[in-house]
């Protein structure tokens, strides 16, 4: 379905003499409907190492600033990455990154949708794992939900269906994280019409 990738640009933000990668975008070139997709790719910095929320907050205006012409231009767009932020507060109120597709549907050109609400949650009632990321804090949740991706209406109305999303949980049975990372990878299933 594509056949032609290239990384256009870094988007960076500049904070007090230092340089931060708010993401890079990348252009997916296709040989059926949509033709170009923009995906960002993002790994904001992580509080555990003394990142405040403050340097996500100007990351995720910089990262906006970007998304707006092509959210205006209804273009097909994918947001993803670690953002060592939880579905609500940054990702919601500086991106509009949110989990009601009804609101989606009626500012296309402002919201993404962020299915990855769905992976919150208390472990009695869901899967084993309840997030995409796990460390053990003494009188803290153990979970996280800080890997992401959000889509564009246009990938989920019109030309596309999201048919489903969330971490890779299954694959490892909720026993013990994977080896190789201490996240659980994420993904999103989707149906382009052509």
């Amino acid at each position: 379905m594509w056949n032609q990738c290239e990384q256009v640009r870094p988007i960076e933000v500049v904070l007090v003499g230092n340089t931060l990668k708010a993401a890079c975008e990348f252009g997916l070139e296709g040989i059926a409907e949509p033709r170009h997709l923009k995906v960002y790719v993002a790994h904001w910095p992580c509080p555990l190492y003394g990142a405040s929320s403050d340097k996500r907050v100007r990351i995720a205006q910089r990262l906006r600033t970007v998304l707006e012409k092509s959210l205006g231009d209804n273009e097909s767009v994918i947001v993803m990455g670690d953002f060592n932020e939880e579905p609500f507060g940054v990702l919601e109120e500086h991106l509009d990154a949110v989990r009601d597709l009804a609101a989606v549907r009626r500012f296309p050109k402002q919201m993404l949708f962020n299915p990855f609400w769905r992976e919150l949650g208390h472990r009695e009632f869901q899967l084993p794992a309840c997030g995409t990321y796990r460390i053990d804090r003494p009188g803290k949740s153990s979970w996280s939900t800080f890997d992401q991706i959000l889509l564009s209406n246009s990938l989920i109305t019109g030309r596309g269906r999201l048919l489903n999303a969330g971490s890779m949980e299954n694959v490892f049975g909720g026993k013990s994280m994977p080896s190789w990372s201490d996240h659980l990878p994420v993904f999103v299933e989707l149906a382009l019409s052509s």
